[in-house]
């Protein structure tokens, strides 16, 4: 799998390309920030499959791809409110 960052323009906005046998997933965050304690996180994805099987997946399983995001956000924000 490779990864590139294709937009940094942090702290509002980056964008992050994964490639992964014909497989792209393009994920973009945007944070905007409510009060001098409290951020909002919106993030947005792009699923591109060649694979078969990948197809398949997206098609009868949509909510699998939404979960993993929802379990990457949630990682995320774990880590940040760590720091």
């Amino acid at each position: 799998m490779t990864e590139t960052l294709m937009i940094n323009n942090c702290p509002d906005h980056y964008q992050i390309k994964y490639d992964a046998d014909g497989n792209i997933n393009i994920m973009d965050f945007w944070f905007t920030e409510l009060s001098p304690t409290t951020t909002k996180m919106v993030a947005q994805s792009y699923f591109s499959c060649k694979a078969l099987m990948m197809k398949l997946m997206a098609f009868f399983m949509p909510g699998a791809f939404k979960k993993q995001t929802r379990k990457y956000m949630n990682d995320f924000k774990a880590f940040v409110e760590s720091q």
